[in-house]
């Protein structure tokens, strides 16, 4: 058996994982970026050259924003994906404890996550908290959610 392609997904892997793998068995991890609610929405695919700690560029079908807590686009802020038009890869709503569901967002599905762009483009993962005064997401006040 023989493997092409390294691929994670979950938390950021450090350079020292990736140094790891590259060193035992000659790939490099192609670092993924997603959560329950959604499908990958930004990565390293193949074809993409791959920056240690990097998660990668936004994937197709996914316009990836970074915004404070005023919905302001920012340097460094939260992770939030554009609802118009809507992610295929993105659950519908959440369920309510009354069996009602609730909106994700307006204009954006906020995910709770910090980065920010490079000048390049690519999405880094913020390791310092955010200065942005973040309003409590959806996701936070729920437990179910309802998938396409």
């Amino acid at each position: 058996m023989s493997l092409r392609e390294v691929c994670s997904a979950g938390e950021p892997l450090n350079p020292e994982v990736i140094e790891q793998v590259q060193a035992a068995w000659g790939l490099t991890v192609r670092d993924f970026y997603g959560q329950t609610e959604t499908t990958s929405q930004v990565g390293n695919p193949p074809g993409i050259v791959v920056r240690p700690g990097s998660m990668g560029l936004p994937l197709p079908g996914y316009r990836i924003r970074i915004l404070d807590g005023d919905d302001r686009e920012a340097g460094e802020g939260e992770v939030c994906i554009e609802l118009e038009p809507r992610p295929t890869g993105l659950m519908l709503d959440y369920q309510q404890k009354d069996a009602s569901y609730a909106p994700l967002g307006a204009t954006v599905y906020r995910t709770g996550d910090v980065a920010m762009y490079d000048a390049d483009g690519h999405l880094n993962s913020s390791a310092r908290p955010t200065t942005c005064s973040r309003r409590p997401t959806t996701a936070s006040a729920h437990s179910s959610w309802r998938a396409r």
